[in-house]
């Protein structure tokens, strides 16, 4: 018995650490304007719904749709996303949800701290990798 529940903590650990790495992959991949790596960490279904106060709001469903959302969004905002506070919650051995709070500088405008924000984020295990099933993002513009 002992064995089980050491062996379901490494689980738990190895879990939040993935998820951990996937959000840090995320930005890394939006400040390098990799689009295929960024859509490569949602699943084939996967969701990014972006606020109106960004440069193009609403729904984007599936890795085509997001791709092009963000090829023609980093473009123009040469972004610098960091976050903080990652709150992962899991549901499971194959689902979690969470929050990460972030902020992002805008390179195009003097590494100005243009929208404060958080993701509340849908992960799912997808063939043996950690994925993101669905991202929504809550943010606010902060004034020039």
């Amino acid at each position: 018995m002992p064995n089980d529940d050491l062996a379901a903590r490494i689980a738990a650990l190895e879990a939040r650490d993935a998820i951990r790495d996937l959000v840090a992959r995320y930005c890394h991949y939006v400040r390098e304007r990799r689009h295929d790596n960024i859509v490569g960490l949602y699943t084939p279904d996967g969701v990014f719904d972006m606020p109106a106060v960004m440069a193009e709001g609403g729904v984007r469903s599936g890795r085509d749709a997001i791709a092009e959302t963000f090829a023609r969004n980093n473009e123009a905002m040469d972004p610098w996303p960091f976050t903080h506070n990652h709150v992962i919650d899991l549901d499971g051995e194959d689902r979690a949800t969470g929050h990460v709070y972030t902020e992002f500088r805008i390179g195009s405008d003097d590494m100005r701290v243009g929208f404060v924000g958080v993701y509340a984020d849908e992960y799912v295990r997808h063939e043996g990798v950690w994925k993101f099933r669905r991202r929504k993002l809550q943010s606010v513009a902060l004034p020039a």
